[in-house]
């Protein structure tokens, strides 16, 4: 960013900056609920769990590419908690 004499360009960077941390916390709020409706949508038979396959059909692509790293217990299947989890580590 270029300094200039009135600061005007140091003022837009600090208010870029307020507004993006104001702005975090709502975007993760939409990103959970948006990956807790998929979740809900992908999980057909209601068991509170994902397999590949139920998270392939479901349009999860994100969640299938990372699959075998979310899915830290090796069971197959991976749940919201895990899914979430994987998501506060990035």
């Amino acid at each position: 960013m270029i300094q200039r004499k009135s600061g005007s360009m140091i003022a837009f960077g600090a208010a870029a900056v307020i507004a993006s941390l104001t702005l975090a916390p709502v975007a993760l709020a939409d990103e959970t609920a948006e990956l807790e409706a998929k979740f809900t949508a992908s999980d057909t038979n209601s068991d509170g769990k994902l397999t590949r396959d139920e998270a392939k059909e479901g349009g999860m692509r994100r969640i299938v590419r990372g699959f075998d790293k979310i899915d830290t217990e090796g069971n197959g299947y991976v749940t919201l908690d895990q899914i979430k989890e994987m998501m506060q580590s990035r």
